[in-house]
């Protein structure tokens, strides 16, 4: 069983480690919220279909994440961005704006003149979703395919729940 571990979030490149750091602890927030112990099983379904082992570090200071909606939804890049650069072998390459209908792009490979305003068809797009509940996590893949509809070229939609822990994902081209 393939293990996927949370904290490679933070070594990610190109994108702010900051960023990066606040996606991970959403995501060991809200694993010790549900009061799962790492390594927990994780099941990803979709076009990304994997039975894995999600691991975790545990974090001391938990203040700030209070708001449980929004530390889904960072987690929700957290854990897209991991499932598709562990799974479907992809590099992070930036993130983007809001109305953009995705969220984060990658590329089978980055090259050095990579600008963080442009896309091509060599590119992945990925529109990630999160949630505390299971109940959740198909409405959440739904939305974020409806909202990714206008973004051209391979888009993944990865919808994440926490609850039990699993995750759908949806791919076009």
């Amino acid at each position: 069983m393939k293990s996927i571990d949370i904290e490679s979030i933070r070594s990610f490149d190109l994108i702010n480690k900051n960023l990066l750091n606040t996606w991970a602890d959403a995501c060991s927030v809200l694993l010790e919220y549900r009061k799962h112990k790492t390594p927990v099983n994780f099941k990803i379904e979709g076009p990304i279909n994997s039975a894995t082992k999600l691991k975790w570090q545990s974090l001391k200071n938990k203040v700030g994440y209070e708001d449980l909606e929004s530390t889904a939804e960072f987690a929700g890049y957290g854990m897209g961005l991991l499932i598709v650069i562990s799974l479907a072998d992809l590099k992070p390459v930036s993130r983007r704006a809001k109305g953009d209908g995705v969220d984060i792009v990658c590329s089978k490979t980055i090259t050095d003149n990579d600008n963080f305003l442009n896309t091509t068809t060599e590119d992945y797009l990925v529109e990630a979703k999160g949630s505390r509940n299971k109940s959740a996590v198909k409405k959440h893949l739904k939305a974020g395919i409806k909202q990714s509809i206008k973004a051209p070229g391979n888009v993944y939609v990865v919808s994440t729940e926490f609850e039990t822990p699993s995750a759908l994902t949806h791919f076009r081209k």
